[in-house]
């Protein structure tokens, strides 16, 4: 839970995404079909997961429901495609619950987080210039140091082009 790294100490917050449904959904066209079956959530059933997982996800989904973490900006819930991008360097408010175990001679502690508020929205983050690709296909440009080449790449393919 505390990570302590170069810039300090830092409380460590975990959420599961998904969650264990109560009653498993029908993983047939029968089953669903059937009285009082149980019905997929349209938040599970519509997260957007990438083509790599989709295979695993729609055997998962059944079994697990989405439970999204309760992100807020200005009272809006954040959509979770855009979750990543927005709390990055964010300032946030954490409202957690926290579970204490006992074992023997060892304490553990597990915080879980019930909901972020966004104080305050983080740094934009620009890509920076100086990973720039050359587009002439020279990779030195004789008196110049490393940092300086891609501006100047830049600058040549403008007087070029």
């Amino acid at each position: 839970m505390i990570v302590e790294d170069i810039t300090g100490k830092m409380i460590h917050f975990t959420k599961s995404v998904f969650m264990p449904r109560d009653i498993m959904i029908p993983n047939s066209p029968h089953g669903q079909a059937a009285v009082d079956a149980p019905v997929m959530d349209e938040e599970t059933n519509n997260w957007a997961i990438p083509d790599d997982f989709s295979k695993d996800f729609n055997t998962l989904k059944y079994r697990m429901k989405a439970d999204p973490l309760p992100l807020y900006h200005e009272n809006h819930l954040i959509n979770p495609m855009h979750m990543n991008k927005i709390i990055s360097s964010a300032l946030v408010e954490v409202q957690f619950s926290l579970q204490h175990w006992h074992i023997k001679d060892y304490d553990t502690f597990q915080a879980t987080a019930q909901k972020i508020t966004i104080l305050k929205l983080g740094a934009i983050h620009v890509p920076s210039n100086y990973k720039c690709p050359n587009p002439s296909g020279d990779k030195t440009i004789p008196g110049q140091p490393e940092t300086k080449r891609c501006n100047m790449r830049r600058k040549q393919a403008l007087e070029i082009g």
